[in-house]
């Protein structure tokens, strides 16, 4: 007789894991670093990956000069990315981490043109709930645009 367990808390644990390797000063896991705007990011290529197939494609395709040298050293391994400010891209990094982010009318047009540069697979989810919260009529406005 087999019985399957779950674990009630693994979900959640995953979550703060995955969370907390953003905020790892020591960069143990970073296994890729994105240069934004003369900043460096010192990400992780599975997270990256599973939340944008802009990186899906970038950092796992067979042509991809990353992909094609998995022994190399993380440190040099980088992508500049372009189109995108450091502020804005870092809101857009913590939300694919932890599922989080803070939007107001100043932030929130940059935030969904580098949501949608990066293909981020809860884009559409995103400008859905957006649509739906109170913004000034511009910035309904600029929501329909995007």
């Amino acid at each position: 007789m087999s019985r399957k367990i779950k674990s009630a808390t693994h979900s959640e644990q995953l979550v703060t894991g995955v969370a907390g390797l953003l905020s790892d000063a020591t960069y143990k896991h970073s296994d890729v670093q994105l240069k934004v705007g003369g900043n460096v990011f010192h990400c992780h290529k599975l997270v990256l990956a599973m939340k944008s197939p802009y990186f899906d494609e970038k950092l796992f395709t067979s042509s991809s000069s990353l992909s094609s040298s998995p022994s190399a050293a993380a440190a040099d391994e980088q992508i500049v990315l372009h189109d995108v400010s450091a502020d804005d891209f870092h809101s857009v990094l913590q939300f694919m981490y932890t599922g989080e982010i803070t939007l107001n009318e100043q932030n929130v047009e940059n935030i969904l043109r580098a949501a949608n540069l990066m293909k981020l697979t809860t884009y559409k989810m995103l400008r859905r709930i957006l649509i739906g919260h109170t913004f000034s009529e511009d910035m309904f406005l600029l929501l329909e645009a995007c």
